[in-house]
């Protein structure tokens, strides 16, 4: 508009000066006139072509937004009613970021030693250890004059070409690169949808462009390579990427070792950093000690445990640990707490998020919604964390679950590949790694939806022995989705 503008005072001024030149009889006005629209009109041009130029550097220079994830913390609103595994994730998390100083200082030097051979690197561990949050740590730590990021969706040409546009050197984290790393099929599909596309674009890269570093975090590296460099050779990739993934490095995260005085620490701070969090939203009060008495009431249920607590291992099991005191106000020995009853607090929380939302989502033209069990058992503590949570949530659920007894040694891998397929599933249903959170009023119409026919139906979850799973609304749609 403004250039359409300056255009017009442009001709109008030099018609004008013509017309004077020409018939200067016919012509009373002063000369200031035609000059001025002349000069407005040269100046109004000169100022939208900065404009517009300006305008196209900002949307270059912030395209990358739409490809890579914010690693600033984003603090919830006041009023919302916070998922629990939002507080675990690694984005979110209210927790002090410790333990892992020299892990975090070795990846700084490989991303800004210019030198270093090895643009690709595996950050492998067991879920739980903190893999996460050390990428995370490192792209806050570069800070401004990097581009970093969780690599979000999008192909992996657009990444490269917006990365050059930046004209920044970019740290770009794959981010649970083999999470179904448990299914051989779906990891070599992961593998051949995602990763051979991001490495054959990240080869094909000129000359003279921004230095990009690749960190894939994987929990079994050797594997993860090896499944990458077979589906490199099926697709033709050429011999440098190869080479670059035969000799990227691997830095291996162990659990920390805690003695019980560090525990104690560890567990103190990260409880003293939950309670802020949850005073800060109306959302987290609990319903006259809910979440206390269902943990209490899991001890003695009907469903059958396994014997013997699970140890503290993992910064994710002390984090757990120091929420569930958190929500459920209970004094120490909350160490003490068996991890099962630690994820039915959570999912108690989650279930009773799930009601409350529901609730105030009523009306007409809404459909039915999934009825959940008072004791959910663990497919359905699956749907839960799908229908309420966004992807980083999700992976976090996903986590807590996993670290069951119920997911221990090889004759529950059944139930394993299970959960692998209701991971693909929440992936397929949030869009391909999105922060989208489904609405309740959302949930029974989007189960039905196109892009969930083209993903694995995890059947296998429905056909499991679940005495709790209580859901018409999936039972309804055998047909048109999972």
């Amino acid at each position: 508009m403004l250039r359409w503008a300056a255009t017009a005072c442009f001709v109008v001024g030099w018609l004008g000066f013509c017309a004077r030149m020409a018939w200067p009889r016919a012509w009373d006005g002063p000369w200031w006139q035609a000059a001025a629209l002349i000069g407005a009109g040269s100046a109004a041009l000169t100022g939208a072509e900065g404009i517009e130029r300006r305008i196209r550097r900002l949307k270059r220079l912030d395209a990358y937004r739409e490809l890579l994830e914010d690693p600033a913390p984003r603090p919830a609103e006041p009023d919302a009613d916070p998922s629990a595994f939002r507080l675990l994730s690694p984005l979110h998390s209210p927790v002090p970021f410790r333990d892992r100083d020299d892990e975090l200082a070795r990846l700084r030097h490989w991303c800004e030693d210019e030198t270093d051979p090895h643009p690709i690197m595996l950050l492998a561990g067991d879920r739980g250890v903190g893999t996460s949050r050390l990428a995370l740590e490192l792209a806050r730590a570069l800070g401004d004059a990097w581009t970093a990021g969780r690599l979000l969706r999008g192909g992996p040409g657009q990444l490269f070409r917006t990365l050059r546009d930046r004209g920044r050197p970019a740290l770009v984290v794959v981010d649970e690169a083999d999470q179904r790393s448990d299914v051989d099929s779906a990891l070599h599909s992961l593998v051949r949808a995602d990763v051979v596309p991001l490495l054959q674009e990240f080869g094909a890269r000129g000359h003279g462009t921004p230095s990009v570093r690749l960190l894939f975090v994987v929990r079994h590296a050797e594997r993860f390579r090896a499944v990458v460099g077979e589906e490199l050779k099926y697709s033709r990739g050429t011999p440098d990427v190869l080479r670059l993934l035969a000799d990227a490095p691997v830095l291996q995260l162990a659990p920390p070792e805690f003695d019980r005085t560090v525990l104690a620490e560890r567990h103190a701070e990260a409880l003293a950093a939950f309670t802020a969090a949850l005073a800060d939203t109306a959302g987290s009060r609990r319903a006259d000690g809910a979440e206390g008495a269902h943990a209490g009431a899991s001890r003695s249920g009907a469903a059958p445990v396994r014997p013997g607590p699970t140890s503290l291992r993992t910064p994710l099991d002390v984090h757990a640990h120091a929420l569930v005191t958190a929500l459920t106000g209970e004094p120490a020995p909350a160490l003490s707490r068996r991890f099962e009853d630690v994820v039915a607090v959570l999912f108690e929380r989650e279930r009773r998020r799930w009601l409350r939302s529901a609730a105030s989502s009523s009306g007409p033209g809404i459909p039915a919604l999934p009825q959940l069990s008072d004791h959910p058992d663990l497919p359905e503590r699956v749907m839960l964390a799908l229908l309420l949570t966004g992807h980083r949530e999700y992976i976090a659920a996903s986590h807590v679950l996993e670290r069951l007894p119920e997911f221990a040694g090889l004759e529950e891998e059944p139930r394993r590949s299970a959960a692998h397929a209701w991971v693909t599933w929440a992936l397929a249903l949030h869009g391909d790694r999105t922060e989208r959170q489904i609405r309740p009023e959302h949930a029974v119409a989007d189960l039905g939806t196109p892009p969930m026919r083209s993903h694995c139906r995890p059947h296998a979850v429905l056909r499991l022995r679940c005495p709790g799973l209580g859901c018409p609304g999936l039972a309804r749609r055998p047909r048109s989705g999972p």
